[in-house]
């Protein structure tokens, strides 16, 4: 067994905060779905090797004597295939069930942190679900497990990269290394801009998720705002914190700064690393004589990707609340581009494999730690398109604040993306209409 501590970006508090009674429901959820004859012990002899090439699921979490949370990474694994019966895999009803099952809680202080069932219809359907905590993978992670799970399924694991790096080095690297010129860069960039925060909200030491799906979304929209990314020569993501700092207020008073996911995987090393790596980056967005909502976008792409060009682990962050218990940002913005595995069905012999689009579980109190943003966009692409809603602090945001924000926000999407040359201006008067 080898011990290590969690990386400097990891906020501790958040795997035990978000915690009741032990059992934590912080999940990540990947599923695939195997139409043809599926070899069940083939199966389970590829999901061994996978959990002997990545240790963090061999791990199990420990607290310190100190308080600190530490991994134990064991030698052997011992991750079994359950396997159950589903009636029938069409529909709604059956995603939402294996869903609800990904979302159980894991008991931390005594669970395996990684859980694979196999869900059955009959001899020729099937659905695998691999769930992991948070504490050892990101949505990341579980699209490496599917890739790796299927090239030693087909008896190829020459085709996978070697792995000479693993979340224990990512972990002792980020914690010991310097960064003085991102230090030095984040200093100057953050020195006397203000937080983004939602009008009308409250400091709140409860945490009480709400989630409002965005409405009426044209299908359009997506591929247009897509257009406009590559016009801009800026990630999507940066399009849709534009979207997010107009809905929340116009005109501008200066700079603000609001949180954005990253997956945090730009050194080549991790590319194929299981783990929790996601961090938070923050964005610095001046709209100010922006103009367009073009021009917006472009603004927020650049500065996006100086703010990656300079990471700093979250933590380290100057003139951000480092409290645990406190979010750094306000606002943030969270998109999740699909996976380039996940786009195309899976050949082997006359197995077909097809990705699985999850629906999501209804937000649970334990499963978000106290340092969560007030409000975060979430926008995730899929086989059927794009998936978006915001994520809300109930006990912060004011009455009934988040279905409007959330309307307004898909109209400024939506207008957005059928004209970007809109001005700002007119932009939010759009929006504001009812």
């Amino acid at each position: 067994m080898r011990t290590f501590e969690f990386p400097a970006s990891v906020r501790q508090a958040w795997l035990y905060t978000a915690v009741g009674g032990g059992a934590s429901t912080v999940n990540v959820a990947t599923a695939v779905r195997f139409v043809g004859a599926l070899d069940t012990g083939r199966l389970q002899d590829a999901l061994s090797a996978v959990e002997a090439r990545h240790e963090a699921l061999r791990a199990r979490l420990r607290r310190t004597g100190q308080g600190r949370i530490v991994q134990v990474i064991h030698q052997t694994g011992t991750l079994a295939l359950t396997i159950g019966d589903l009636p029938a895999l069409e529909g709604d009803g059956a995603l939402a069930s294996i869903a609800a099952d990904a979302s159980a809680p894991f008991h931390l202080d005594r669970d395996r942190l990684v859980r694979a069932h196999l869900y059955r219809a009959d001899q020729s359907d099937h659905v695998l679900c691999l769930t992991l905590h948070h504490a050892i993978g990101d949505a990341a992670s579980g699209d490496l497990l599917v890739r790796d799970l299927l090239a030693f399924y087909r008896g190829d694991p020459g085709s996978l990269p070697p792995l000479p790096y693993q979340f224990a080095e990512f972990a002792a690297f980020e914690r010991a290394a310097a960064f003085p010129a991102a230090e030095r860069y984040w200093a100057g960039q953050l020195h006397g801009v203000r937080v983004a925060d939602v009008p009308g909200s409250r400091r709140s030491s409860a945490y009480l998720p709400v989630r409002c799906a965005l409405p009426d979304l044209r299908p359009a929209t997506p591929r247009a705002l897509g257009a406009l990314a590559r016009r801009q020569a800026c990630p999507v993501t940066a399009v849709f914190a534009a979207a997010l700092l107009l809905t929340l207020g116009w005109p501008p008073t200066g700079p603000v700064v609001i949180g954005v996911r990253t997956a945090n995987r730009s050194r080549p090393e991790l590319r194929d690393v299981v783990g929790y790596l996601a961090d938070q980056v923050p964005l610095v967005v001046d709209a100010r004589s922006a103009g367009t909502f073009e021009v917006l976008a472009g603004r927020a792409g650049a500065a996006l990707t100086q703010a990656l060009d300079h990471y700093l682990p979250s933590s380290r962050l100057p003139g951000l609340p480092a409290d645990p218990d406190r979010p750094q940002f306000s606002v943030g913005v969270n998109y999740l581009p699909m996976a380039a595995t996940a786009t195309t069905p899976v050949l082997i012999g006359e197995l077909k494999v097809l990705p699985v689009d999850l629906p999501d579980p209804p937000p649970v109190a334990t499963a978000i730690w106290p340092g969560a943003p007030t409000l975060e966009l979430t926008a995730r692409d899929h086989t059927g398109g794009l998936a978006a809603h915001l994520l809300g602090n109930g006990a912060a945001l004011p009455g009934d604040s988040l279905p409007r924000l959330a309307a307004r926000l898909a109209a400024v999407l939506n207008a957005a993306g059928s004209n970007p040359d809109l001005t700002l201006t007119h932009l939010y008067e759009l929006a504001e209409q009812p």
